[in-house]
């Protein structure tokens, strides 16, 4: 990112500065809480299943399900449900590693489906991409799907706040 940033600036002269994904971030995790917890009552009786778009990669694979867990512990712990899993589509890697990923959550969600309530909450910025092929993976399952975190006031506080750490600005 170093590079693009000295590229931008040649071409465009201003200040680049790339801050942090959204990953593991704590404003995350209560938009993905809020999101859980609207699906419905009895969260002792519901898994949640959190599903991220996911990489290709198998080392990256293994830090976005890093950050997954630090979610799903959240969500665990604040929302008492049953359980809490996560996983990755992984929409875009070659055919074999899509083809695991895709039957490890179905078969996520069919389990969850035995101890109550199946409730998938997306793990994307927002609507309008993998959904249909997420839902299409659970065909003839029981399951409740969630929304993505946008809209929600958390992403505009993420945005301020990398904002404020990348100018070494305070609140």
């Amino acid at each position: 990112m170093a590079r693009l940033a000295e590229q931008l600036n040649e071409k465009f002269p201003t200040e680049v500065a790339f801050g942090k994904a959204m990953d593991d971030h704590p404003l995350v995790s209560e938009i993905l809480l809020e999101r859980a917890l609207a699906m419905g009552t009895s969260p002792e009786k519901t898994t949640v299943i959190l599903i991220a778009h996911g990489p290709n990669t198998e080392e990256e694979n293994r830090r976005w399900l890093e950050d997954l867990a630090t979610h799903a512990h959240y969500l665990h712990r604040q929302g008492r449900f049953h359980e809490v899993r996560y996983l990755t589509h992984r929409t875009d890697a070659p055919e074999a590693i899509r083809a695991r990923a895709r039957e490890a959550f179905r078969t996520a969600a069919q389990e969850a489906s035995y101890h109550g309530k199946a409730v998938v909450i997306p793990v994307l910025l927002s609507a309008g991409g993998i959904e249909g092929a997420i839902r299409n993976d659970l065909k003839g399952l029981t399951f409740h799907f969630g929304q993505p975190p946008l809209p929600h006031p958390n992403v505009q506080r993420w945005v301020e706040a990398q904002y404020y750490q990348l100018t070494g600005q305070s609140f």
